[in-house]
């Protein structure tokens, strides 16, 4: 979805027709959309980059676990 774009609910009308949504995407300070990807910038310990572990990201959809291989400290290369 992008800007601009309606959501469609078909039969959700009062007449069974379809009511449609305008979406509004607003500008965050914590994520920014380069393409069909939305990312995220989080600080993270030298330390654990450098051993591996993991870490707890507060999201809109509630704190989520994504994982950090040993020795990787440039994400796109550990791709």
């Amino acid at each position: 979805m992008r800007s601009g774009e309606d959501v469609v609910f078909a039969g959700a009308g009062d007449d069974g027709g379809a009511i449609t949504a305008p979406v509004l995407i607003r500008p965050s300070d914590d994520l920014r959309i380069l393409g069909d990807d939305l990312y995220m910038d989080w600080a993270v310990a030298p330390r654990l980059l450098e051993d591996g572990g993991r870490i707890e990201i507060d999201t809109w959809a509630g704190p989520q676990r994504p994982g950090s291989r040993r020795g990787c400290t440039n994400r796109p290369a550990c791709a």
